[in-house]
């Protein structure tokens, strides 16, 4: 199973919901919830279903019900800069969400 980390949130409302989809945003998955300030780092394991996709799609919700995502390749690091941002790490590297 792969294991992301979400390392840093800024912007939110608490708490905030994290879920997994596919790359077409199916399948959606929560696989937990952020009930205090990151950091400290927040890991959560990403079901089984998607072991065998090469990107998945990364949605935090906050109370709110504002939305942030991010498509994340399983196997590359990508880093997106903004200013206000989400970093989250995969098995394989870290992303910023904006």
């Amino acid at each position: 199973m792969t294991e992301i980390q979400i390392q840093f949130v800024s912007g939110e409302t608490l708490p905030v919901n994290v879920y997994v989809a596919d790359y077409y945003g199916n399948n959606v998955t929560l696989v937990g919830t952020i009930t205090s300030t990151v950091p400290p780092t927040q890991s959560f394991l990403v079901p089984s279903l998607f072991d065998s996709v090469g990107i998945i799609m990364i949605i935090l919700q906050d109370a709110n019900n504002c939305q942030k995502f991010a498509l994340v390749p399983c196997e590359i690091f990508i880093a997106i800069r903004t200013q206000d941002f989400i970093p989250i790490s995969s098995e394989s590297g870290i992303i910023l969400i904006p």
